[in-house]
């Protein structure tokens, strides 16, 4: 048994570094938005202590989120699996979409604002990586992102569709 723990963790790094080594920092994103995000939103400083929501697994996408609260203060925050029924076309919103998500193909059917945001639980992503994909692919999402901690996906109309690997976290 110790032996297939060790063999996870060893494949688990492994695909951690091809990630690190497939990812875009600030340069090579050719998008503003993909850029704003690395160079300028993942920069702010927050602090979130005592603001401890999201389990352990989950607070990189914890971090981010607040700093795109902070980075988009007239951006709504949503808990999808929370509120999924108080999403908008009318006003712009930050949604984090959890792990006790059951179906996030239904995430294609939102009728979203143009500049919200989706933020996507690494552990829903993991659990679901070909429905994932199939979201990526989805000409709903303009920009789609893979952030190794969590996924961000937009609709962004104005925008060519493009998939990224950003070093966000």
């Amino acid at each position: 048994m110790t032996s297939f723990l060790l063999l996870c963790s060893v494949f688990y790094c492994l695909e951690f570094t091809a990630f690190i080594w497939k990812a875009k920092g600030r340069h090579g994103t050719h998008s503003p938005f993909a850029y704003y995000l690395v160079d300028v939103v993942r920069n702010i400083e927050v602090d979130f202590r005592g603001a401890d929501i999201f389990p352990k697994s989950e607070r990189k996408a914890q971090v981010f989120l607040t700093q795109l609260k902070e980075a988009f203060p007239n951006f709504e925050l949503l808990f999808y699996q929370a509120q999924p029924q108080q999403i908008l076309v009318s006003q712009a919103q930050l949604i984090y979409v959890g792990k006790e998500t059951q179906d996030i193909k239904a995430l294609i059917h939102l009728n979203l604002h143009p500049e919200s945001i989706l933020v996507i639980s690494p552990t829903l992503i993991r659990k679901n990586k070909k429905d994932w994909e199939q979201l990526c692919q989805q000409s709903a999402f303009h920009f789609t992102a893979d952030a190794w901690h969590f996924g961000l996906l937009s609709p962004r109309p104005q925008q060519v569709k493009q998939h990224f690997l950003l070093k966000l976290a």
